[in-house]
């Protein structure tokens, strides 16, 4: 999962490098700022899980899809609400073999987005998430009680932070990448099999404006 905060980190400092390029050119150029919009987005994610398990994991393939809301404050701050559906989850390897955990989520973002000219917009903020469903797969080297140690608890609800940028194709389709990690543990009952941990993901993905 390093490979991908690093990559999530590059494309932040290179949203900042181009923000400093199109700052004095762009400025002027802000047609529609100031009016709320209402955004369909959708793209894929990889998730996985911070320190604090006794196994190795790996990242897990999924996909995001929602809308947002673009609510403007002035021509360079909006509050942006958003409505999501993301997967998420990791692969383990374990004393018994291997499993995947993957959990179906509601995320709630609340976020400040941060205009730099027309093109670079940079995302952050807090995020309630929500596990609606959840299910395991197990290799056949599991025995039904071995399976029994990696039942996840602990509260659905869990409340994450998020980074992002953004850049804008056009005036209605925008490129977004973001990092979301939890900022308290899941499966806080956790044994000496899944300690507590913290999903982490990294979302990649098209918002498209609707208005």
């Amino acid at each position: 999962m390093k490979k991908y905060i690093l990559l999530a980190t590059m494309l932040l400092i290179v949203g900042s490098v181009r923000a400093q390029t199109f700052l004095n050119s762009d400025r002027a150029d802000l047609s529609g700022a100031g009016l709320p919009s209402v955004t369909v987005e959708a793209g894929a994610a990889l998730s996985s899980t911070t320190g604090g398990t006794n196994f190795n994991t790996s990242s897990l393939a999924g996909f995001t899809a929602g809308f947002s809301f673009d609510l403007p404050v002035n021509t360079t701050l909006a509050i942006v609400p958003e409505i999501l559906y993301a997967q998420k989850g990791y692969s383990a390897a374990t004393p018994f073999g291997n499993f995947t955990l993957r959990s179906q989520f509601i995320d709630a973002p609340l976020l400040a987005k941060f205009r730099a000219g027309s093109r670079i917009n940079f995302y952050a903020g807090p995020q309630l998430s929500y596990m609606i469903a959840s299910s395991s797969k197990f290799s056949s080297s599991f025995s039904s009680a071995a399976q029994q140690n990696y039942d996840i608890s602990g509260s659905n609800l869990l409340v994450d932070g998020v980074v992002g940028l953004g850049i804008n194709i056009s005036h209605t389709v925008e490129l977004r990448a973001r990092y979301a990690v939890d900022l308290q543990g899941k499966n806080t009952n956790g044994n000496t099999f899944v300690p507590a941990y913290r999903n982490q993901a990294l979302q990649m993905g098209f918002g498209f404006k609707l208005n």
